[in-house]
């Protein structure tokens, strides 16, 4: 008996062995119950501040958190990134900004309310729900529909 016909044997007592003690009832691979043992697909979220002279400020953020933004303010001409995992149900993530005079920030020139919205099989979602602040709103898909941006730029 040569060491193939071993590793033969043991392969197919290894499969035999997890059809018998797997889960479920009917001895093979069943779905998967919840969204832990699935495959995590993560869709990114970018905000790009066009304007001239607003700066944004995170004031709020509820819902499914995921990642935390890589910063709570956008100066003009910067961009924060949200990342959030992809599950079967949809996710949501509500996000307020506050607009300010970038020249002095102790001027409120209005806000902005947000929902980023992820599910796996479709694309990144944003949308503005609110918006108070002198800024006109765009979004576009990029990186193979895997990251949703937001633009902002004046009105």
């Amino acid at each position: 008996m040569d060491y193939s016909s071993v590793i033969l044997i043991l392969f197919i007592l290894l499969v035999i062995f997890t059809c018998t003690f797997s889960k479920g009832t009917g001895g093979g691979i069943d779905e998967p119950d919840d969204d832990s043992s699935t495959i995590l697909i993560t869709k990114g979220y970018e905000i790009f501040n066009g304007t001239n002279n607003i700066r944004l400020n995170v004031t709020s953020i509820s819902g499914e958190i995921g990642d935390p933004p890589s910063s709570s303010i956008i100066f003009p001409g910067g961009v924060i990134r949200f990342v959030m995992t992809a599950t079967r149900n949809v996710t949501r993530k509500y996000v307020t900004f506050d607009a300010r005079n970038a020249g002095d920030v102790r001027i409120k020139v209005g806000e902005l309310d947000t929902v980023f919205e992820c599910h796996i099989g479709s694309d990144p979602v944003i949308r503005v729900t609110r918006n108070t602040a002198p800024i006109a709103t765009s979004d576009i898909l990029v990186d193979g529909h895997s990251t949703r941006v937001l633009i902002l730029i004046d009105k």
